[in-house]
């Protein structure tokens, strides 16, 4: 059974990463990488310093699949790896590293917060909302800013261009909606 996918608008993901920073400085990095790359929570959580390559301003990272994907940063995502290393400055090769294991990276054990934040930022349907939503968030946006659907299957690590098309289907009902909202507002 397909889980159902839970698109943030741009103004709720604006506001989830301010709450997420209420949470820690740590959700906050977790929430702008899924944000700005699409990777999912194990890429995220697992990431390692060594897959930040500063000089060609892009993370490498193995994802599911054992598939190598690299994606170029953002000036945000940039700008905020910059500030968690300068405010943290932990000793380990891990970005996130275990509290009590610094040599390990954190588990996704402890990813319940991201429904608690969807919850207090107004989310529809927030207690179905996962981490994996700031993928879809992430791939679609990408596609409705660029329309480049293969540099989204490239940065998103599918092999295959069907998986990546569901993107466009879901844009297809983005719009649907916004034109029903559009409609139903009528002449003001």
């Amino acid at each position: 059974k397909k889980k159902e996918i839970i698109l943030l608008t741009n103004e709720q993901a604006k506001k989830v990463l301010a709450e997420a920073k209420k949470i820690s400085i740590q959700r906050w990095l977790q929430t702008l990488i899924a944000l700005n790359t699409g990777l999912r929570i194990d890429g995220v959580i697992s990431m390692m310093k060594s897959d930040i390559h500063w000089q060609d301003n892009e993370i490498k990272r193995i994802v599911k699949g054992g598939k190598e994907v690299i994606i170029p940063l953002t000036k945000e995502l940039r700008d905020g790896l910059i500030y968690y290393f300068n405010k943290t400055n932990y000793h380990s090769r891990c970005v996130f590293p275990k509290s009590d294991d610094f040599s390990r990276p954190m588990t996704t054990s402890s990813i319940k917060w991201v429904k608690s934040i969807a919850k207090r930022i107004g989310v529809e349907n927030w207690e179905k909302f996962r981490f994996h939503d700031f993928r879809h968030y992430f791939a679609t946006e990408f596609l409705r800013r660029t329309g480049d659907i293969k540099a989204l299957q490239d940065i998103l690590g599918h092999e295959d261009l069907e998986t990546t098309s569901i993107y466009l289907h879901i844009l297809g009902k983005h719009k649907k909606d916004a034109m029903k909202r559009f409609e139903e507002a009528g002449y003001a």
